[in-house]
């Protein structure tokens, strides 16, 4: 829950009351008052501590867009490669997979299996599997870099970019 911040301002004939939350745009409560009106102020003060009380949902700003870069070598990285790297060589059908993902949108897994060579479509399945848990590990990604969705397939996650 993000803090707010409550400024009153009493002037003779009105009240001023701003509360907004540290992070973003507030309130405004302005009330006149001829004479001074002992509960509307408490009523005043009690809306203004359960405004206070109430969590205030922080908008999401659009998450930045994290470059991926994937070499001759099957080398998955993102800078600096000296710590993020993840080495695909040896895992030949990940690396077709990644590969065949790369701009395209969400891919059945039986036409990935067949563009990969692979058996069956379980062990595509279980290959994405590792591949996502290998890159949060190795490249230090906070999400998934294979998403997938029931009934449409597999596809990069469109906060990742993979340059080749």
């Amino acid at each position: 829950m993000a803090e707010k911040k409550a400024v009153a301002k009493i002037e003779p004939n009105r009240i001023n009351i701003s509360v907004r939350p540290l992070s973003g745009v507030g309130v405004l409560l302005s009330y006149d008052v001829r004479e001074p009106n002992k509960k509307l102020l408490l009523k005043e003060r009690k809306r203004l501590m359960d405004f206070e009380k109430t969590p205030v949902k922080e908008t999401e700003g659009r998450s930045e867009i994290i470059t991926l870069f994937l070499n001759a070598d099957g080398d998955l990285f993102r800078e600096p490669k000296g710590k993020y790297c993840y080495s695909l060589s040896k895992e030949r059908m990940r690396e077709k997979i990644i590969r065949f993902l790369i701009d395209k949108n969400y891919q059945q897994t039986e036409i990935i299996q067949n563009e990969v060579g692979s058996v069956d479509t379980g062990s595509i399945r279980l290959a994405i599997g590792r591949i996502n848990n290998n890159a949060k590990n190795l490249l230090g990604l906070k999400s998934k870099l294979i998403e997938g969705r029931k009934g449409s397939g597999y596809r990069i996650n469109p906060q990742y970019k993979i340059s080749k």
